[in-house]
């Protein structure tokens, strides 16, 4: 009886791809929203992110995800009327930033992508594919370089890039 109790329980653990080591780990994290607001190179673009209820909801879900967000250098550069409406509802789709939906990638990970050259088509926002490559050691995402990765929170994981990330 406690063999098979032990069988289930093994086989409950190794379905969900969870140890459960790291299914305590993901319920103590935060949630996206509350680490990025509380970066210090993300403030910009939580404040964008807090105009857009549906980007917020789907970050804070149950789906795995990836996000390339923009530090506040990159806005720093801009004139202010562009950030202002950047960070308007209607223009927050418009501020550069890739979620990706489904995956949780790790830098380490993203160095197996960029050397392949790769790229992936499931970004949320754009719809656009983002495009993995390396120069001289450098990890870039659809030509923004990281310049901080694998900030975690709960469900996914936070990469932060230099640049803002064209949808085209």
């Amino acid at each position: 009886m406690n063999t098979v109790l032990l069988a289930l329980l093994i086989l409950t653990v190794a379905g969900n791809g969870l140890s459960g080591q790291e299914e305590r780990s993901q319920a103590s994290m935060k949630k996206a929203v509350a680490v990025i607001a509380s970066a210090d190179q993300l403030k910009t673009f939580s404040k964008g992110l807090q105009s857009d209820p549906q980007i917020e909801s789907f970050i804070d879900g149950e789906i795995p995800f990836t996000i390339f967000a923009p530090a506040d250098s990159v806005f720093a550069k801009l004139p202010k009327q562009e950030v202002e409406r950047m960070l308007g509802r209607d223009g927050f789709r418009d501020i550069g930033a890739h979620i990706l939906l489904g995956e949780k990638i790790p830098a380490k990970r993203l160095a197996v992508l960029a050397r392949k050259e790769a790229s992936l088509d499931n970004d949320w926002i754009s719809r656009v594919p983002v495009k993995f490559s390396n120069e001289k050691d450098t990890l870039l995402v659809s030509g923004a370089r990281l310049i901080q990765t694998d900030i975690q929170c709960k469900g996914g994981v936070i990469h932060i890039v230099d640049a803002l990330i064209p949808y085209k």
